[in-house]
């Protein structure tokens, strides 16, 4: 079987969505853990899930063209998972998670089954919160330069001139600090010092 482009968007891979609060403005992730790389934002569920779909068409192909391996999609299946784990730990940590699993009344396992699970959404929100940090300085560093290329007093103005032998005079910029009358004397004056 050919592992092109149609067979890989073929394939059922699982689309992981998140929940962004920021500021009270809510947004939505989307990424495939397969395809690393691949996320998109958007300001809805649906939103979110059709911009991850076309970009999952765009990364198959873009990495099909660079010779890149693309991973299948992950088996769910939990059946090489028996739920058990052996776990080792320190007596003093051991004596705390049993004294707080007697505090809330739930057996111990229950207690490091939900402390395991809190870590793991903790992590994960920690990172969702600094990516959506470093995008928000990304994007007030950016409107921030070209605030300031706007708002600069300057112009940059690059002229190419000829001469009578249709020969190309080297590249020159000038800096007008008056876009009006000061160009009008420097053009004027190119043309003279050119005849």
């Amino acid at each position: 079987m050919i592992k092109d482009k149609k067979y890989y968007l073929g394939l059922d891979y699982s689309v992981l969505i998140d929940e962004i609060n920021d500021d009270g403005e809510v947004l939505f992730t989307a990424s495939i853990r397969e395809l690393p790389g691949l996320i998109v934002y958007g300001d809805s569920l649906n939103e979110v899930y059709e911009e991850i779909e076309l970009a999952k068409a765009d990364w198959i192909e873009a990495n099909l063209e660079w010779g890149r391996e693309i991973e299948e999609p992950f088996k769910d299946s939990l059946e090489e998972y028996s739920g058990k784990v052996t776990l080792r730990m320190p007596k003093t940590l051991h004596r705390k998670v049993k004294e707080r699993s007697e505090i809330e009344g739930v057996s111990l396992n229950q207690t490091l089954v939900q402390l395991i699970n809190d870590g793991l959404f903790n992590d994960m929100q920690s990172s969702i919160e600094q990516l959506a940090k470093q995008i928000e300085n990304t994007t007030k560093q950016f409107s921030q330069t070209i605030e300031e290329k706007v708002a600069a007093p300057e112009q940059h103005f690059y002229y190419t001139l000829e001469n009578q032998s249709k020969k190309t005079s080297p590249y020159k910029e000038q800096v007008v600090l008056d876009s009006g009358l000061q160009f009008q004397r420097i053009f004027s004056g190119l043309l003279e010092a050119n005849k």
